[in-house]
């Protein structure tokens, strides 16, 4: 067994794509179906198309804010949607595509893992790197997750766009905050998880602050909608999980594709696709 695939699916790698039956098959979706990266990439196209098109999801004229963390759901999602986002909806609206505004955020994580401050900006500057390697040209922002205890962060409209971009270092330029202030912020974010004993429920919080940072984020920047990349791992994760808690009654929300539940004018999350 390589790379957690079984036998049956090493050999269905091994032939052709099962759809278009004239290139080699590179990925192995829906536990056996073969497809080449061509077909794949269609697939994955059309379900993210479908799911945009859908009532209320992204409409023309929203401002999209996409989380990135490097990671692979995330980055195909972001690629996805740039290639549904009409740039220039005043020059026409061009076949499938939807006028929306598009924009990427990126939180590092480094504090919540007892990472050293320049080792956390060293992964989010490789991240800011991949992203102006590609030809994409969208305003790119990066918040550390320490950044949820800015003042601005916290206010109780926060949500609602009338936290000030600037403020929160948003603009492209990375860290703007002092070093000073960014320690104290690290020395907050480490004691409220040292305070948590068991290593879920530090995980459920460092998922708490950083979607509510996210949120903030988006709603300082002006988007109505925060794009999150999902996995069907990450799903069946997410659903064991909150069955396993007794949380299952929060099982509808969790898994779908518009969430509206963090109030009234604050950003919808919208998840357009889990990506296999």
């Amino acid at each position: 067994m390589s790379c957690g695939l079984d036998e049956e699916q090493l050999a269905a790698l091994a032939a052709e794509c099962i759809k278009c039956k004239a290139r080699p098959a590179q990925a192995v979706v829906r536990q056996k179906d073969a497809l080449c990266q061509d077909c794949l990439h269609d697939m994955l196209l059309l379900a993210v198309r479908r799911a945009v098109r859908a009532p209320g999801l992204i409409a023309p004229g929203d401002r999209v804010l996409v989380a990135v963390s490097g990671g692979p759901a995330s980055r195909a999602l972001l690629h996805l949607l740039k290639e549904l986002h009409n740039p220039d909806a005043a020059g026409g609206l061009k076949r499938s595509k939807v006028a929306f505004e598009l924009a990427i955020v990126h939180v590092a994580e480094g504090a919540a893992h007892a990472l050293a401050p320049e080792d956390s900006a060293a992964a989010a500057d490789a991240v800011r790197a991949a992203m102006e390697a590609t030809d994409y040209e969208l305003p790119f922002h990066c918040l550390a997750l320490e950044d949820v205890f800015a003042e601005d962060c916290n206010a109780a409209d926060d949500l609602r766009g009338t936290t000030n971009a600037a403020a929160m270092g948003l603009g492209g330029a990375g860290f703007a905050t002092s070093a000073g202030m960014r320690a104290e912020r690290r020395k907050q974010l480490a004691a409220l998880l040292a305070a948590v004993p068991d290593v879920t429920g530090r995980e459920d919080l460092v998922e708490a602050l950083r979607l509510r940072l996210l949120l903030t984020a988006a709603a300082a920047l002006g988007c109505n909608r925060l794009a999150l990349g999902d996995s069907a791992t990450r799903l069946a994760v997410r659903a064991i999980a909150l069955a396993a808690k007794g949380a299952g009654h929060a099982l509808p929300a969790a898994l779908q594709h518009y969430d509206a539940r963090h109030g009234l004018g604050a950003p919808a999350v919208v998840r357009p696709t889990p990506l296999a």
